[in-house]
């Protein structure tokens, strides 16, 4: 039982987001493709060895992402495929989609053989440590150390904490102190954003909890948050009577605004007006080199919007792509609302699909789904259960 253990914490320390505050720390030369090759080396290390220790590879059986996992598999072949064909080469949206794959295949591997409660108290273990990390960081930032201030500013960690939250409730688990490290941390990282997820998923809680959603519904909630930057740059263009120069110029200079309202234009204007102001070069597979890469970079970084950067990089192929992730965001929804929305949101709001977005995955599979799991209710699992009802109606 230790071995597996042990064997789980390169997953949860990859997945709170540890190995890149070392490397911030230390200022190690580990960013994009570099850092995916890294933790791909660390999970093959990892998967190999626990494979040498126990014969549960042989006996486990594939399950499908809400019935895509291979597409997921060919998207990220054809990724490559067109990375290729570029004069910049650029591995990064690939890897990263297989690193996640890979991860998620590993964790389910190691996490067979462990009780439901041993792997709640492993989430809440890591959040407890990273959370603790974080305020050291913060502590040390405060007393005076400004060259922490990108370390201490982790935007997806309160959002990967939050998702946890609201996984680990869907499985009847007390989480409050993950809740209250979810809000530390958003004190501490200076995330805004993350609040406004909290208030938008429990306005729809609520909101499920008395109407109850129908499955139309889910689709036209996707449909409005995918294409809102659209909505808003087209009201703004007209009732302002601007246009699309002006919108450039508030783009470009987003740095000297106020830091909040810099961060709202470059996710509502950065990927709509450059999805639109380029929408004719994503034919037949993406941007290539026809417009300045320096379009695509927000203070250094690809823009906020995961979903508007797959369309401009690999074109109809991205869109493709999309529909599938979106159609997997509904299954989510459908299962979990709290964690759908929250993937469709991180999809919007960031410019990678980090390894924690995991946790926002985990109901579409079955041995992760509460109605499958062995829930321990009064030392009976669910299946324990069902057989003992059985066997009492035959007597």
């Amino acid at each position: 039982m230790n071995y597996r253990i042990l064997l789980i914490t390169p997953f949860f320390l990859i997945f709170f987001g540890f190995s890149e505050l070392i490397r911030d720390f230390f200022d190690l030369p580990f960013y994009g493709d570099r850092l995916y090759f890294l933790y791909l080396l660390i999970i093959f290390s990892a998967l190999l060895f626990y494979l040498s220790l126990s014969k549960v590879f042989k006996y486990y059986k594939f399950s499908k992402i809400a019935g895509v996992e291979s597409f997921f598999y060919l998207f990220i072949f054809l990724f490559f495929i067109i990375d290729l064909c570029k004069s910049k080469k650029n591995y990064f949206v690939p890897l990263q989609l297989l690193s996640v794959l890979i991860y998620l295949y590993y964790y389910r591997l190691v996490t067979k053989k462990l009780s439901q409660s041993l792997i709640n108290k492993c989430y809440s273990f890591f959040t407890w440590f990273i959370s603790l990390c974080m305020i050291f960081i913060w502590l040390a930032w405060f007393s005076g150390n400004d060259s922490l201030i990108d370390l201490k500013t982790r935007n997806s960690l309160p959002s990967i904490i939050l998702g946890t939250f609201y996984y680990l409730k869907s499985l009847n688990n007390k989480s409050n102190f993950i809740l209250f490290c979810f809000f530390l941390l958003t004190l501490i990282c200076e995330t805004k954003s993350a609040l406004l997820l909290f208030l938008i998923i429990s306005f729809f809680e609520f909101y499920n909890k008395k109407y109850k959603f129908g499955h139309n519904l889910y689709t036209s909630l996707i449909a409005l948050l995918f294409f809102a930057p659209f909505i808003i740059i087209i009201i703004v263009n007209s009732y302002f009577s601007s246009n699309y120069d002006d919108l450039i110029e508030l783009e470009k200079y987003r740095y000297y605004i106020r830091d909040d309202l810099s961060s709202f234009i470059s996710r509502i204007f950065g990927g709509g007006y450059l999805l639109l102001l380029n929408f004719h070069y994503i034919f037949p597979i993406g941007v290539l080199d026809n417009i300045d890469k320096e379009q695509l970079l927000f203070w250094g970084y690809p823009i906020h919007n995961y979903l508007y950067l797959l369309i401009l990089q690999y074109g109809v192929i991205g869109i493709i792509f999309i529909f599938f992730l979106l159609k997997l965001v509904r299954n989510i929804m459908i299962q979990n609302l709290s964690l759908g929305i929250s993937l469709l949101y991180c999809l919007l709001n960031f410019n990678d699909f980090y390894i924690g977005f995991i946790i926002f995955l985990l109901p579409m599979f079955d041995e992760f789904n509460p109605k499958s799991l062995d829930l321990n209710f009064n030392e009976f699992t669910y299946k324990s259960f069902e057989t003992n009802k059985y066997i009492y109606n035959e007597r």
